[in-house]
């Protein structure tokens, strides 16, 4: 949850206004002490909010690992510019390495020399 408000809070991320709504509609959730089932209560008392973020979680994973990576990036490349234009960098960062791995792929797929080569062309003695 810490993860999620610091999200919130960050202004170098962007999320649409859709999820933060529904973070900021659970974390409120989570905050409140007179819950489906009051906090007071003894080992009872969190065990609506564990289950509603235990429920609510795959919503917001791609989105937090997203988060996580971007921190990771700022953190190691400090890079310039606005808070719009750090986040373009690290997208484009992102596309760079996806181009790689895609490039890495098709050259793993390839062959040295055509297979259809005539036999008797190269001979082991």
């Amino acid at each position: 949850m810490r993860e999620l408000r610091t999200l919130l809070d960050d202004e170098d991320w962007d999320a649409d206004e859709a999820t933060h709504a529904r973070i900021g509609k659970l974390l409120s959730y989570i905050d409140r002490e007179d819950d489906l089932i009051a906090d007071r209560i003894p080992v009872l008392g969190q065990l609506d909010d564990v289950l509603l973020i235990e429920l609510a979680w795959p919503a917001f994973a791609d989105e937090a690992e997203d988060y996580r990576d971007f921190i990771a990036y700022r953190d190691v490349n400090h890079p310039d510019g606005a808070a719009d234009e750090r986040r373009a960098a690290w997208v484009r960062e992102r596309l760079d390495e996806v181009a790689l791995w895609q490039h890495a792929m098709w050259v793993r797929e390839q062959h040295y020399a055509p297979w259809n080569l005539p036999r008797g062309l190269f001979r082991v003695a």
